[in-house]
């Protein structure tokens, strides 16, 4: 092998470990990505929803104020909503259930 040969091979080694490298660094990101993602749920009170529409489609909240089953005007203890198409319109619907989720 010429040295013109054995330094590309050196670059070409050192160029695949720097690749090597960039891809676990983004898989390091998107897996960081995700988690942060499921963890930003906002908390906001309920005046401060916004009107939902088909924009909204999805979106979660938790409504520090919102009531579950059971508690009275005002004195909501918070709930997760999400924005979902009604039969009549589009409706913050509570997310209060407790079970488990199965397939």
């Amino acid at each position: 092998m010429t040295m013109r040969q054995q330094a590309e091979e050196s670059m070409m080694q050192r160029l695949r470990g720097m690749i090597d490298s960039q891809g676990k660094d983004i898989k390091t990101l998107e897996k960081r990505e995700v988690s942060q993602a499921t963890r930003a749920v906002q908390r906001i009170a309920f005046a401060d929803l916004p009107t939902p529409a088909a924009e909204y489609e999805g979106w979660m909240y938790v409504v520090t104020n919102g009531r579950k089953s059971g508690e009275g005007a005002g004195t909501g203890t918070g709930v997760m909503v999400v924005c979902l198409d009604g039969s009549d319109s589009w409706r913050w619907r509570r997310v209060e259930a407790s079970n488990a989720v199965t397939v």
